[in-house]
Order: C-alpha cells, then sequence, then structure tokens
C-alpha cells in the first residue's frame, strides 16, 4: 500500500514552486542549463514531452527534477508551450530548452504537436506542474522495448499541495484514488492513462491516428483506448515510477469532502466500468 508522504527530493525541487525568477542566482540557471543539455540527442531512443499552459510558477519544479533524470538512455526534452501569456517561454528559453508553441489551446492539440515532432523510438508524456523520479522515463519505456506486447504504460499519481501540508484526508482521498485505479486496471486500464505519466511506442501512437485535437479532455486515455487495440496496457506501480503532480484540479472542485463526493457520484455512474471490457472492433 502507497503511503503519501513527499520524499526529500520531491520537496528539493518544489523549493522552486513560484519562485520569482530574478531570485535565482546565475549558478543555479547554469546548473540546470548544463544538465538539461544533454537531453537533445540528435539520435534519441526515447523522447520526453511535456506540454505547459501558463505555467511559470510551477514550471521550474518540473525542469528541476528533469534535469536529475539518468542520462544512461539516449533521450530529447521537448516542451509544447501552449498559447502561453506568462513568462514560461522565457524560463524555457533561458535553460536551453527546446520548445514549440502550439497556438490552439488545448491539450490534446500540445499533445499531438509533441508527437509530430518527437523524435524517439518510444515518448514519455507529462506536465509541468509536476515533479518526476530521476528514472521515471526509464521505468516507463522499459516494458515496451521487452515486450511487444505492450503497448502503453503508465504509472500512479500522488498530489501535492503547495503549502506541501498532508492532512489526514487528503491521504484518505488518495488511497481511494489508488483503489479506484487499480479496479479500473483489470478490465478498462486505459481509463488510467493520463498525459502526465504516460509512455508508448511513435511509430503505434501514428499509426493509431495520434491524439484526437477536438476533445476537451480526456485526449490521453482515448489514445491509450485506440492504443490497446494494438497490445496491453500496462500500470507501472513501482514507487519510484510515482509522479508528484499538484493538487489544483482537486482544489477546484473546494473542499476535499466536496472533491471526493463529486468524483464518487461519476464512478457510480460508470459502475459497469469496474465489470465490463470495451470489445474491440
Amino acid at each position: 500500500m502507497p503511503r503519501f508522504i513527499l520524499p526529500a527530493h520531491v520537496k528539493e525541487h518544489l523549493k522552486w514552486l513560484k519562485t520569482p525568477i530574478e531570485a535565482i542566482s546565475e549558478a543555479q540557471w547554469s546548473h540546470w542549463r548544463n544538465r538539461l543539455s544533454s537531453f537533445n540527442h540528435p539520435n534519441p531512443e526515447v523522447s520526453i514531452v511535456l506540454i505547459a499552459r501558463n505555467e511559470e510558477e510551477r514550471i521550474l519544479c518540473t525542469l528541476s527534477s528533469v534535469a536529475e533524470f539518468d542520462v544512461s538512455v539516449p533521450a530529447e526534452l521537448l516542451v509544447i508551450n501552449n498559447d502561453s501569456n506568462d513568462r514560461t517561454a522565457e524560463i524555457l528559453e533561458r535553460l536551453g530548452v527546446k520548445y514549440f508553441t502550439e497556438k490552439k489551446v488545448g491539450a490534446g492539440p500540445a499533445r499531438q504537436l509533441g508527437l509530430e515532432q518527437a523524435k524517439g523510438t518510444y515518448i514519455v508524456t507529462g506536465d509541468t506542474d509536476t515533479v518526476y523520479t530521476s528514472d521515471w522515463h526509464i521505468r516507463l519505456t522499459e516494458p515496451l522495448k521487452k515486450d511487444p506486447k505492450i503497448a502503453v504504460t503508465y504509472s500512479m499519481h500522488v498530489l501535492y499541495t503547495d503549502e506541501m501540508h498532508y492532512p489526514l484526508d487528503l491521504h484518505v482521498y488518495q488511497y481511494l484514488k489508488h483503489a479506484n485505479k487499480y479496479l479500473h486496471s483489470f478490465k478498462r486500464p486505459h481509463l488510467n492513462c493520463g498525459g502526465a505519466s504516460m509512455a508508448y511506442r511513435r511509430a503505434d501512437a501514428l499509426m493509431a491516428g495520434g491524439y484526437n485535437t477536438d476533445l476537451e479532455r480526456w485526449e490521453d486515455g482515448t489514445l491509450a483506448y485506440d492504443l490497446s487495440k494494438i497490445g496491453k496496457v500496462k500500470m507501472i506501480p513501482h514507487r519510484q515510477a510515482y509522479i508528484y503532480t499538484s493538487n489544483r484540479r482537486m482544489r477546484a472542485d473546494g473542499s476535499i469532502a466536496k472533491a471526493f463526493l463529486i468524483r464518487v457520484k461519476k464512478q457510480l455512474i460508470n459502475l459497469p466500468e469496474y465489470f465490463t471490457r470495451i470489445k474491440n472492433k
């Protein structure tokens, strides 16, 4: 059973949360630039594709964690700037990170542009309000390399609060959330696939038609479903594959209790999903 306590290395990256650009030393910028320059391989095996829209306050936490990634696998880092109107692009330029701008607002168009621009055999997708472990990208791609019958991998989320407080009700919420994910993993694992932590073969995704850019949400799960017609969808349950992401979407629903009730009602409506498998045509 997971423990929803932020590891020390995650807190180390989260210290950059909402830190003004001007407050960061040049030595720190230089350290990040040097580390991130390793993720510009001309023939990458893995493409790490992140999307960002107005993430000035959080993107440094993400890129700080990416800067500490294991470099044993040839990789490239691409960020898709989804028409941000804050200082997101300025931060990317200062760090020397390769990025492309997608003017059509939405995760679908942004992730599709990333798929089109990526060069790697394997693509790992992420978000820029999230902190990653140093071998996250390796843990998600290894099963794809070893087993051709696997088409998609994904891992579990742990929420962080901006204050880095972890009250009891948030622990309970996350235990229930993870239990829900495990139940879905048996019959409809594509429902668990989120763009913040997902990997697949680039060739498979292109063959499946890529992301549906007309969807407002669930573009990631929809692609995972399309890929499930090619191979298996596999959860990577190891703690080293966990990602640590902002609880702001949950917070938008009000209190933790209210957010929980909203999600319980939705799952009750969709109860058959736990016991039936969608038949591929």
